[in-house]
C-alpha cells in the first residue's frame, strides 16, 4: 500500500507540473521540448517503475508499469518539441522504466536500504521537476504573471527577467543594428510591463525620430515573436551565437550599390526605423501589441493521462492487483505436507537447510520445505547445472523475503517467518518450476 502510494503521488505531480509548463509551449524549442521529454521520461519511469516492482515484488509488473507510465509521461513533457520530442520522451521512459524495476527486484539488499533507495529516487525526482519548472518558466518571460518557481529562485536584489540574461544589453551590436534594449535602458528579459513602462519614460520630451524608432521598438517587444527573432539577430550581430551558421547574404551582384545603403554617423546614436529591414514605417501612434495568450488546456493529453491516475488511485484505494497470490491458492496443502522436507535447528537455534537452484531443469532442491514459525531460518543458497538467469533470484512470495544464488558460491538467505501457511519460491519473472514454503505453528 505504502509502494502503490507512493507511485500515485508521483503520478500526480507529474500530471499537475506537465499541464502547468504546457502553458509555456509557445516559449519551448524544438531542442528544448527533445530534451525535457528525454529527461522526464527516463526519470518518472526509473522512480515509477522502482515503485511498482517494490510493491509488486515482481520484476514483470514492474517493467510492464514503470514502461508504460514512463513512455507516457515522457512523450507528455516532450509535447513541446513536436514529434522529436514525443519519440525521445517515449525511449527515455522505455529505459528508465526498465532499469527502476530491475534496480527493485535484482539488487539483494535489506527493506530499511529499499526504503531508502526510494526516498533518494524521491528527492531525486522532486529536484528535476523544480529544476525543470524554473528553467522553463525563465524561458518564458512574456508569462511572468504564470511564474511559480522562478521567482523565488531569482538573484536578490535582481527582478527575474534580470537575473540571467543571454548576452550583454550594452553590446554595441554591427550592421547598424538597433538595441532595443539599450535604448529603453532595460535588460534582455524584461517583462512586458516593464517595457511599456520604459517606452513612456523614453517618448517622454524626445523628438519625432526617437518617438518613431521607440514606437518600433515598443512593437517588438511586446510581441512575442517577433521579439524571438529580434533576440536572436541582435545575438548574432554581437557574435553571441556561435552555434548556428551566419546569415546568408546575397551575392555581389544582387547587393544595392553603395550610394543606396545608408550612412550611420557618429552625430546620430540610433538609425532611423527605415534604415532597418525589419523596421516598420511610422504609421502614427500605435498601440502595444498584448503578449500573446498561453496555450489553452490540450484536452487531448488530459484523456491518456486521466485514467492513468484513475487506475492508480483504484489500485490505492483496493489494495495491490498484483500482490503474491494467496497462500491457499496452488497445490493442495496436504499433498505437499507429505513431500516437504524440514529444516534442522541446528545448535545455535537456526533452522538451516540446503537450498539448490537448478539451471537445467529450472527447478528448486527440494522443492518443498517445511519450517517453524518464529524461528530464525538460514537458507544455504548454491546453483547447479547451466546458470538460471532469472532463477538466480530467489523470492519468497507473500513474506517479502529473497535471496540471491550465485553460480560456483554459496550464499545465504536468513528471515524469521512471524506467519503461518504456504507460500511459493519462484523468481521475480516466474520463470521456475515453483517450489513451496510451509510455516508452521
Amino acid at each position: 500500500m505504502g509502494w502503490m502510494g507512493f507511485l500515485l503521488l508521483v503520478l500526480g505531480i507529474s500530471g499537475v507540473v506537465g499541464w502547468h509548463l504546457g502553458r509555456f509551449a509557445d516559449a519551448c524549442t524544438e531542442m528544448t521540448g527533445m530534451m525535457a521529454g528525454m529527461t522526464m521520461g527516463m526519470l518518472n519511469g526509473f522512480v515509477l517503475g522502482y515503485a511498482a516492482a517494490a510493491a509488486t515484488s515482481n520484476m514483470f509488473w514492474g517493467n510492464v508499469i514503470g514502461i508504460g507510465l514512463g513512455v507516457t509521461l515522457g512523450g507528455y513533457y516532450g509535447r513541446g518539441g513536436r514529434l522529436m520530442g514525443v519519440m525521445d520522451g517515449a525511449m527515455g521512459g522505455l529505459m528508465g522504466g526498465s532499469m527502476g524495476a530491475m534496480l527493485a527486484v535484482m539488487v539483494a539488499a535489506p527493506e530499511w536500504a529499499q526504503l531508502a533507495t526510494g526516498a533518494l529516487l524521491g528527492l531525486v525526482y522532486l529536484a528535476g521537476m523544480i529544476a525543470l519548472v524554473v528553467l522553463t518558466e525563465q524561458r518564458a518571460p512574456q508569462y511572468a504573471g504564470l511564474h511559480r518557481l522562478a521567482p523565488l529562485f531569482a538573484r536578490s536584489g535582481l527582478e527575474p527577467e534580470e537575473a540571467e540574461a543571454e548576452f550583454d544589453a550594452g553590446d554595441e551590436p554591427a550592421d547598424g543594428l538597433v538595441n532595443y534594449y539599450e535604448l529603453f535602458d532595460i535588460p534582455v528579459r524584461a517583462s512586458t510591463d516593464r517595457i511599456v513602462a520604459a517606452y513612456t519614460a523614453c517618448v517622454a520630451g524626445a523628438d519625432a525620430e526617437t518617438k518613431a524608432l521607440a514606437q518600433t521598438a515598443l512593437g517588438t517587444l511586446t510581441n512575442p515573436a517577433a521579439r524571438a527573432d529580434y533576440d536572436r539577430e541582435l545575438a548574432l550581430a554581437a557574435g553571441l551565437d556561435e552555434c548556428c551558421p551566419p546569415p546568408r547574404r546575397s551575392s555581389p551582384a544582387q547587393a544595392p550599390p553603395p550610394a543606396a545603403r545608408p550612412v550611420v554617423t557618429p552625430a546620430t546614436r540610433w538609425v532611423a526605423p527605415a534604415v532597418r529591414p525589419q523596421a516598420r514605417p511610422a504609421a502614427g501612434p500605435r498601440r502595444a501589441v498584448p503578449p500573446a495568450p498561453a496555450p489553452a488546456f490540450n484536452w487531448r493529453i488530459a484523456v491518456v493521462v486521466a485514467p492513468i491516475l484513475i487506475a492508480a488511485a483504484f489500485v490505492v484505494l483496493t489494495g495491490n492487483p498484483f500482490a503474491a497470490p494467496p497462500a491457499d491458492s496452488g497445490p493442495n496443502l496436504s499433498a505437499l505436507q507429505a513431500q516437504a522436507v524440514p529444516a534442522t535447528v541446528g545448535p545455535d537455534g537456526v533452522q538451516t537447510l540446503d537450498l539448490v537452484v537448478n539451471g537445467t531443469t529450472m527447478s528448486y532442491k527440494p522443492s518443498v520445505i517445511q519450517v517453524k514459525q518464529g524461528v530464525p531460518v538460514r537458507f544455504n543458497l548454491s546453483v547447479e547445472g547451466r546458470d538460471p538467469g532469472c532463477g538466480r533470484f530467489v523470492g519468497l512470495r507473500g513474506l517479502g523475503e529473497h535471496g540471491i544464488a550465485t553460480p560456483g558460491e554459496v550464499t545465504t538467505l536468513e528471515f524469521t517467518p512471524q506467519q503461518t501457511g504456504k507460500f511459493e519460491i519462484n523468481c521475480s519473472m516466474n520463470m521456475m518450476r515453483p517450489g513451496y514454503l510451509l510455516v508452521t505453528q
